[in-house]
């Protein structure tokens, strides 16, 4: 996962290129990955597309899910964006030090 520091700059890249009334999810999905790209390059990690970002949340999310969620499974499912439960479960990698290696630089 990304630093602290690299989420305070993606924070303010958003605030500074997405307007106050303009609600990023409702953007097409081809609008998403051009604005993340360019936040990507302007914070200075490495590019992943949003579809493996939201599946490695996913995956970071359910090995903290006492830390982060206080065990709650609902609460989880509902921060990955699904609105099915099992939806979230086919987002975890069975092998996640595998995946985790791509948000290297």
């Amino acid at each position: 996962m990304p630093s602290t520091e690299i989420l305070v700059e993606v924070a303010r890249f958003l605030k500074a290129n997405v307007l106050a009334d303009d609600y990023l999810l409702k953007r097409h999905p081809t609008g998403v990955g051009k604005l993340w790209k360019k936040i990507t390059q302007e914070c200075g990690f490495r590019y992943v597309n949003p579809h493996n970002w939201k599946k490695s949340y996913a995956t970071v999310g359910a090995a903290h899910l006492g830390e982060w969620y206080k065990n709650n499974s609902y609460l989880f499912h509902k921060c990955c964006l699904h609105e099915d439960f099992r939806t979230t479960e086919k987002y975890i990698h069975q092998d996640a030090d595998s995946f985790l290696e791509a948000f290297k630089k």
